[in-house]
């Protein structure tokens, strides 16, 4: 009898763990991935609250995915102790972000990360990005204090940054910069920082440490300050490619003298200059100011189009003044009455390879189109000048397949037009159509 009754225990013991596990697996699944969307390019996952922004924080099964922002996010209050996203832990866990973070010009204010003494490295809004993309998102109000590999966006970069700001104050000890700790083989362009940044190895105004990377078309004006490898825009390159950056001298009162701290690496056209030239569009000659910069000539730093909003003269202050910057500026653009589309193509970037390998071989071309004072009604795209197709939907974004493309080099181009009958081009994006070489027999 006892047996029985000890088996028939074991038995209900048995089903009440099964039970158990069955729910917490429903309840994992349930709610491991609750936001809307479904982690494409074409769907991507969608944060529309500081809830969802905060699941998405908390778990590495985003991480790999396509997210993008569809709010302002603010995180007053809380503090970190560690990166919000893809953290290096304790005891050298970690789980690196690998997948493309699009911030669609929204912001994320009040970050505060303070390691508390802990010696935590990698520390910024992503602790370590590989093979990962972050584009097209504002940091205001960064507060972010660490040991190493400590910027206002990111500790170290092995992936691609473009059309990001962080505003605020970075202090660590080694690996500091105001938007990116250490930029490994990472891509950063047209980006800028007006942290002020506070290290004492190898800190700069805009990246720590450029290891083998590539910056181009970014600025930086915040107060830099440190022992040694300081500089105003990074301050170490050992091995990377730096060009048409700049940095105030103006801003600085801890006497920072070089653009670049100690450059092993390779520089073209970086320099520091007063604030007053910073505030001429003509220093920036290879910028793109039709569809990525903007600039109230001789009273503004260039800022990213898309961002309208703030402290757009950089007083410290928003006022009708900002909003007075932009409004000529955009009368002057529109000559007075009605504005023409603007039209960025966002994939494939410039510069991008495109390996031949389906039957027959199509890619997706993708581009952002805008219209201050109207409603875009379609987008052309084209190939060579040649007119591929156009996209008068736009209800998942603006796109067209481009299929059946020949190998060699091309220039891919996109025209949108508005329901005032106005139109605008995009720049030039030119790729590169490839096959590898077949394996040996």
């Amino acid at each position: 009898m006892t047996e029985m009754r000890i088996s028939k225990l074991l038995r209900q013991i048995t089903a009440w763990i099964v039970i158990c596990c069955l729910v917490m697996a429903g309840f994992a699944v349930n709610t491991a991935l609750s936001l809307d969307g479904s982690g494409t390019q074409e769907d991507p996952w969608r944060i529309r609250s500081l809830a969802d922004f905060n699941d998405f924080a908390a778990d590495p099964n985003y991480w790999d995915d396509y997210i993008r922002l569809e709010t302002d996010v603010n995180l007053a209050g809380r503090v970190y102790d560690r990166a919000v996203i893809a953290p290096i832990l304790p005891y050298g866990g970690n789980n690196d972000f690998s997948g493309v973070f699009d911030g669609n010009h929204h912001k994320i204010i009040n970050l505060h990360i303070d390691d508390g003494g802990t010696e935590n490295d990698f520390l910024g809004l992503f602790g370590f990005v590989v093979d990962g993309e972050v584009r097209n998102l504002g940091l205001e109000g960064v507060s972010v204090s660490g040991d190493m590999f400590v910027g206002g966006l990111m500790g170290k970069n092995f992936g691609l940054i473009s059309n990001c700001y962080s505003t605020g104050g970075v202090n660590g000890v080694s690996l500091v910069g105001g938007l990116v700790g250490n930029n490994g083989f990472g891509n950063i362009s047209n980006c800028y920082s007006t942290c002020d940044v506070n290290g004492v190895s190898t800190v700069g105004g805009l990246v720590g440490l450029n290891s083998s990377g590539n910056i181009s078309n970014c600025y930086s004006i915040g107060d830099v300050s440190g022992v040694e490898y300081v500089g105003g825009v990074v301050g170490l390159n050992s091995a990377g490619n730096i060009s048409n950056c700049f940095w105030d001298t103006d801003t600085q009162t801890h006497r920072v003298t070089e653009s670049i701290g100690l450059n092993e690496g390779t520089v073209t056209n970086v320099h520091g200059l007063p604030t007053y030239q910073l505030h001429q569009q003509s220093i920036f000659q290879v910028w793109d100011f039709i569809n990525v910069w903007n600039i109230g000539e001789n009273q503004t730093y260039p800022y990213l189009r898309t961002y309208l909003a703030g402290d757009i003269n950089k007083d410290g202050i928003v006022n009708f003044k900002d909003f007075a910057f932009v409004a000529l500026q955009w009368l002057e653009e529109c000559n007075f009455g009605n504005c023409p589309p603007r039209v960025l193509i966002t994939y494939p970037e410039d510069g991008a390879r495109l390996m031949v390998g389906g039957v027959p071989p199509q890619t997706l071309i993708w581009a952002e189109a805008n219209d201050y004072d109207g409603m875009v009604v379609g987008v052309e795209f084209f190939v060579d000048d040649l007119k591929l197709g156009e996209d008068t939907d736009g209800s998942d974004g603006w796109n067209y397949l481009w299929q059946n493309y020949s190998l060699g080099f091309h220039v891919l181009t996109a025209t949108a037009w508005d329901n005032q009958g106005l139109s605008g081009m995009s720049t030039p994006v030119n790729v590169e159509v490839w096959m590898p070489d077949p394996p040996p027999p």
